[in-house]
């Protein structure tokens, strides 16, 4: 029998943490962790299917976090992240013609504009806001946000960043448990990449797995 508990304290007394992460892969998992020396395998399968993995009390979302030893304690720290595939759909954008037309943006190479033909991609975060984003006209494949000034364009992109804010999704954790987002588009299809904070995870399960 292998003591997951001895091989940790003696990993722990030369480095000062063990980072990993564990995706779902079906019913097999996919587990990158920052140490790769003697035991490796074994405190790999631990993370990913044994004890530690009974600890977390949820087998549905991909995770990371540290291992660290404080005050003479092994102690796990872990956040999960999501959706996991096929959780939530994504978000048609729905453009409003009435807006766009109220917003009166001027630009020639478009004589009458029509949001039917406009395709919108970005990437966004809540504290960077946009930070990729491309809006691309089919009608005469014209980029729209190459020909907007500053001003402009945030006229333009607060139509987006409204949806993105009222439609904002959340993991199912525990309530309690605060979560962090972005959002990213790709041609009007509005997707989230959504994060718990960090759990501290004490009096961990040290069984080993056994396939």
């Amino acid at each position: 029998m292998v003591d997951i508990k001895q091989i940790l304290e003696r990993i722990l007394t030369f480095v000062n943490e063990i980072e990993f992460t564990v995706y779902h892969e079906n019913v097999m998992r996919e587990i990158r962790s920052s140490y790769d020396g003697e035991h490796s395998d074994i405190i790999n399968d631990w993370l990913g299917y044994g004890g530690f993995f009974n600890s977390l009390g949820n087998d549905l979302y991909d995770y990371n976090g540290k291992i660290i030893k404080k005050d003479n304690e092994i102690i796990a720290f872990v956040s999960f992240f999501g959706p996991f595939e096929g959780e939530f759909e994504s978000i048609e954008i729905i453009l409003d013609r009435d807006y766009f037309v109220n917003l009166k943006l001027e630009i020639p190479e478009i004589v009458e504009f029509d949001p039917f033909y406009l395709l919108v991609s970005f990437d966004y975060s809540k504290d960077k806001e946009f930070e990729s984003f491309t809006a691309l006209y089919l009608n005469g494949m014209i980029e729209i946000n190459s020909l907007l000034d500053q001003k402009q364009m945030i006229i333009f992109q607060d139509y987006f960043k409204s949806i993105i804010h009222s439609n904002v999704q959340r993991l199912d954790l525990h309530q309690n448990i605060k979560q962090d987002w972005s959002a990213y588009c790709q041609e009007n299809q509005l997707r989230y990449y959504i994060h718990s904070e960090f759990l501290e995870i004490p009096n961990l399960d040290y069984a080993e797995y056994k396939d």
